[in-house]
């Protein structure tokens, strides 16, 4: 889906942002709101008792919880659980990743014009994966 400016009749190729669907699992969905001149956001769904993230990235990050609650963990040990409306927030390198605690949806927000790059990171990754096959 592409939305064109309100400007669009002046210069027809320039759009808002492309909707595009990206990876989809078990877990749930990833749409990736691809905003030009601005922020990109992603929209993640994470069906409960599910987990994603396991990474980190070379920049910083911002989750804004559209619906839903989930355990936010950075780190080894720091987490805290974010409800409808809470906002979290990543530096650059610092690992990460959500658990659901019921289905949840989730705006990632990063600077426009950078690369989605993560970098995997165990063993938040590895128990992802897990979770993925014994639920």
């Amino acid at each position: 889906l592409k939305i064109e400016t309100p400007n669009h009749h002046e210069n027809p190729k320039e759009t808002y942002f492309n909707i595009v669907k990206g990876s989809e699992d078990v877990r749930g969905v990833l749409y990736d709101l691809g905003l030009t001149k601005a922020v990109h956001i992603n929209v993640i769904t994470i069906k409960k008792g599910y987990a994603r993230g396991g990474h980190s990235h070379e920049y910083s990050e911002a989750f804004f919880v559209a619906s839903g609650q989930v355990m936010f963990h950075t780190g080894e040990t720091s987490y805290a659980s974010y409800s409808e409306g809470d906002v979290a927030w990543t530096i650059e390198r610092e690992p990460h990743f959500f658990y659901a605690l019921q289905d949840s949806v989730l705006l990632e927000i990063r600077p426009h014009g950078i690369e989605f790059k993560a970098n995997s990171y165990e063993p938040f990754r590895s128990w992802i994966e897990q979770l993925m096959i014994v639920t």
